[in-house]
């Protein structure tokens, strides 16, 4: 299952064969790894015609999904959208759940804000309209 891309100095965004996400290949790389399932192709042929790239990749197997700003891992997988054994382990799944604690937490303090301001905005229109308003 080979994929053929074409493009001129930023290649064309080419669809994974196995979750249809986009993956972007900013230059012409040896390896394309699609970010959200984690399926790994390699550069098999190249031909330039008229300053056209031509690229041929094929599928070789899956990653491990885990990824960062800085960097992703490189261990491979059995199927897609796993992670390897080294991040799913307990430490791993400790932070996952601490992150989502952190997350409701957020949610709540906005919405307690929401209502704040909703409040205010009640409290400020009632006294507008019953003339108490000191401007």
């Amino acid at each position: 299952m080979n994929i053929h891309i074409k493009g001129r100095i930023v290649l064309d965004g080419i669809d994974c064969r196995h979750c249809s996400k986009t993956i972007f290949n900013s230059s012409l790389e040896n390896i394309m790894i699609c970010n959200s399932c984690g399926a790994r192709y390699e550069l098999v042929n190249i031909n330039i015609n008229n300053n056209e790239p031509l690229t041929e990749y094929t599928f070789t197997g899956f990653n491990c999904i885990e990824q960062s700003w800085l960097e992703k891992c490189t261990n491979t997988c059995p199927a897609p959208f796993m992670f390897c054994k080294n991040h799913s382990d307990d430490h791993n799944i400790k932070k996952a759940e601490e992150s989502i604690k952190a997350a409701e937490e957020k949610v709540i303090e906005a919405e307690d804000k929401l209502k704040a301001i909703k409040e205010s905005k009640k409290t400020w229109m009632v006294t507008e309209l019953s003339g108490i308003s000191d401007e």
